[in-house]
């Protein structure tokens, strides 16, 4: 090997261990550190020894010979820390993934191991934040969340390799109208939204009440949490103010929700850069409205809970109406022209969402013109607006005649809005 090369890469080697090292010298609870920032780098050192031995003496059993060690050294270790009345296995395992770290470098792969280096780094200095977040789940929310790794690492990939054409169809396959990656792609992108705001409204906790949960869980479910807050005030009559003031807030925060679907389907951001300013007057109508009916609310009043985002049951609702709006537009758009399109309005009743996701990513493909494309989606929300009205309706009357103003002024102003996009 080149003496140069050689030095570099025993460099790098000792620079990546040290980093694992540094994080495991710092121990804010006060324990004796067995392991820190010297013991780290040399375990780096000594993997990129052994892959350099094994590589100049073409002889894997001398690989193995090293792994074997290292396991064993990680295993004495253990009862080391087990003397000192130390528990866990954080640090032997970071010692064997340090050893592998050098034999990667010694290999040629120094960019791998630099990049494992950090993330193993960051997996153990955020310790602390790790196990707070997993604490705000609870079990089935826990599966859910694995399922959700599952789509995003094996359906995913799956589908992205998926030919042009599937089973023949015209219509489905990469590229096509009815695209299965696009579909799990914005499956993925929603469930990502949705848990983040899942964890945040679990983080800060239930005593912000009924208010705080409409405005987050609108990027959730806007649906779910109109219905939510409409029957917690049907239990408790006294919480009709606070219930009413998060009906709103859910509702603007699904329309933020909606812009942001549009923005990842249709990568150009035209659409999404000319639909923000329609959508303003109604995000401001619903502020307007929110300010004048908010109310001070006792803190000790509990949060609607709010399901967890990632069950795949919903996902595949959310997919499924994806899908459908596309091929209704298709279906339409044939029979009728490009007036058909405006038959995926409807769709707003349900999850305008999902509706100005599929009409964003049908104009990003050329399917639908960008007029048509942004009257949808303003309709849509119109729509969805309306739709949350029917919901507090057959959840809880008293509220819903409450709402009958507000709502039906916000949903007046998104027709408007429609009515302008014509004029312009």
């Amino acid at each position: 090997m080149d003496l140069n090369a050689f030095l570099v890469e025993l460099a790098v080697s000792g620079a990546v261990g040290g980093l694992v090292g540094i994080e495991r010298e710092h121990r804010p609870d006060g324990q004796d550190v067995v392991a820190g920032v010297r013991t780290f780098p040399l375990v780096s050192i000594a993997g990129f020894l052994i892959g350099i031995i094994a590589i100049e003496n073409a002889s894997p059993l001398i690989l193995g010979a090293g792994l074997l060690g290292i396991f064993a050294f990680a295993l004495m270790f253990i009862q080391m820390r087990l003397k000192l009345n130390q528990t866990g296995v954080t640090t032997p395992v970071a010692m064997i993934v340090t050893f592998l770290l050098g034999v990667l470098i010694a290999y040629g792969h120094q960019f791998e191991a630099v990049v494992v280096g950090i993330a193993m780094t960051f997996l153990l200095v955020t310790k602390r934040r790790l196990h707070n977040f997993v604490s705000l789940l609870d079990d089935d929310e826990i599966l859910s969340t694995l399922q959700f790794i599952t789509v995003l690492f094996i359906l995913l990939p799956l589908t992205y390799n998926l030919p042009e054409h599937v089973w023949d169809l015209s219509w489905l396959g990469r590229h096509q109208l009815v695209d299965p990656f696009s579909i799990v792609l914005v499956v993925v992108f929603v469930s990502a939204i949705s848990f983040v705001s899942l964890v945040a409204m679990r983080q800060i906790g239930p005593g912000r009440g009924l208010e705080f949960s409409g405005l987050m869980g609108g990027l959730v479910n806007s649906e779910a949490t109109t219905a939510g807050l409409a029957q917690r005030a049907r239990e408790e009559p006294r919480l009709a103010s606070a219930a009413f003031v998060g009906a709103i807030l859910a509702t603007m925060t699904m329309m933020v929700r909606g812009v942001a679907l549009v923005a990842f389907s249709d990568p150009s951001l035209r659409l999404m850069i000319r639909l923000v300013p329609w959508l303003l007057p109604v995000f401001l109508a619903g502020a307007f409205f929110a300010w004048r009916e908010r109310v001070a609310t006792d803190e000790s009043i509990p949060a609607v809970r709010v399901k967890n985002p990632f069950a795949i049951l919903p996902a595949a609702r959310f997919a499924l109406m994806y899908a459908g709006v596309s091929l209704l537009v298709a279906l339409a758009q044939q029979q009728f022209g490009p007036v058909g399109a405006y038959v995926a309005t409807l769709g707003g009743f349900l999850s305008a969402g999902a509706v100005m996701a599929s009409v964003a990513a049908l104009f990003a493909g050329g399917a639908l013109d960008f007029t048509t494309a942004l009257r949808v989606c303003l309709l849509a929300n119109a729509a969805s607006v309306l739709g949350k009205l029917l919901i507090l309706r057959a959840t809880n009357p008293d509220l819903a005649r409450r709402a009958l103003v507000p709502y039906g002024a916000m949903a007046a102003l998104g027709l408007a809005t429609v009515a302008g996009s014509f004029l312009v």
